[in-house]
């Protein structure tokens, strides 16, 4: 928060525009691979329009698959996994980090999702991650805030592609307070040198500076200009 001097012993107080929150969600477990590099260019242009990020990538995560055990129903925001020994995409053990991660997620005031297409679906740790939010089923939030996702897969044609992973995501992160406000299908993407094709450069691009401008223009807010006591 800034204070100018206003007059006689007064100050004008302005506020700083909020900088919202944005979390880029990896969703890939090959470490080095195409969803990261898809995932730094599509930073590198937001940073660009004055967005800055968080990121998390799922071959990062250590964590066990839901269970389906119940015991969240009657105790929210618990899990029986929480501190167990579990493992991550490349099969070194850690702490599960499931509880870690989501909350990352609800603190965040915009996800942008990269996930590539598994046969027809997510990766099989996103989807683990995802049915870990049924921890939070009995409390939802409100679906007040925004997430963009760009899915890809290796297949050119396919009506239903990407169905999978667009009906998961809005599924479960409905149950944090999200609702899909933008979505970019790619395909024919296996490997980063199908990035760099030109058409599909120039949708990553636009994808990614609609977003901002989404992001700023939502976060904007008028100065107060309530001059204050010092």
């Amino acid at each position: 928060m800034l204070r100018k001097p206003f007059w006689n012993g007064f100050f004008l107080t302005l506020n700083k525009p909020h900088m919202p929150k944005v979390l880029l969600f990896e969703g890939s477990p090959h470490r080095g691979g195409t969803t990261e590099v898809l995932s730094d260019r599509l930073e590198n242009i937001l940073n660009g329009c004055g967005v800055t990020l968080k990121r998390i990538s799922i071959s990062d995560v250590a964590l066990r698959p839901c269970m389906g055990c119940g015991f969240c129903s009657s105790h929210p925001d618990q899990c029986v996994l929480d501190g167990c020994t579990a493992f991550d995409a490349c099969g070194h053990p850690g702490t599960d980090r499931a509880a870690e991660v989501l909350r990352e997620m609800i603190r965040a005031d915009a996800l942008i999702l990269t996930i590539p297409v598994y046969f027809y679906g997510p990766p099989a740790p996103v989807k683990a991650l995802f049915d870990r939010i049924q921890r939070y089923w009995a409390q939802s939030l409100p679906a007040e805030k925004p997430f963009f996702a760009v899915y890809y897969g290796a297949r050119k044609k396919g009506a239903h592609l990407f169905d999978g992973n667009a009906l998961i995501a809005r599924c479960a992160l409905r149950v944090l307070g999200f609702t899909q406000k933008a979505l970019l299908t790619l395909y024919g993407v296996e490997t980063f040198r199908d990035l760099q094709h030109a058409e599909t450069m120039r949708s990553l691009d636009h994808f990614a500076r609609m977003a901002a401008d989404f992001l700023k223009e939502r976060e904007a807010k008028p100065p107060d200009c309530s001059p204050c006591c010092q």
